[in-house]
């Protein structure tokens, strides 16, 4: 999987991936360091390309759409991975990598958060138990109904 990457030189403070290419800002020193300093930047910004790429899911074209109810398995992979411990691109990571390619999740969409939970519960190996209590820590599972919660 080819992914395009730039750092802008510049005065430019931030970073983006726009569904082609990834575009890291220099930071004004100041505030923001060069934004490829930072592995988790990086990795952040590197994650779209990933899920837009090997799950053809809906991006928005407005330099952070896909943040749209995000924050629930952002949460729970940060459970997920404290919970593994190590690295997290050791554990909960290709966890998360085989639940996305594993051509089981929605790309109409019509995905349900309870959909990607379960698929990465079923690609946790031995870490099923952790990765089912962290999807637990935020709500899973979920209900059909918005106003159960």
């Amino acid at each position: 999987m080819k992914l395009d990457g730039f750092i802008y030189a510049g005065d430019f403070y931030n970073a983006f991936y726009n569904g082609r290419e990834f575009v890291f800002g220099d930071g004004d020193g100041v505030i923001f360091d060069g934004f490829t300093d930072k592995l988790d930047v990086i990795a952040y910004e590197v994650t779209y390309g990933v899920v837009e790429g090997f799950k053809k899911l809906p991006f928005s074209d407005d330099n952070g759409g896909v943040h749209v109810n995000s924050g629930i398995p952002n949460r729970a992979f940060h459970l997920a991975a404290t919970k593994i411990g190590g690295y997290a691109w050791e554990g909960a990571g290709p966890i998360w990598y085989r639940a996305l390619s594993s051509g089981k999740l929605r790309t109409n969409g019509k995905a349900k958060f309870k959909d990607f939970a379960d698929l990465t519960i079923e690609n946790a190996g031995v870490h099923m138990d952790k990765i089912r209590e962290a999807w637990e820590l935020v709500g899973y599972p979920f209900p059909e109904k918005r106003n159960k919660l």
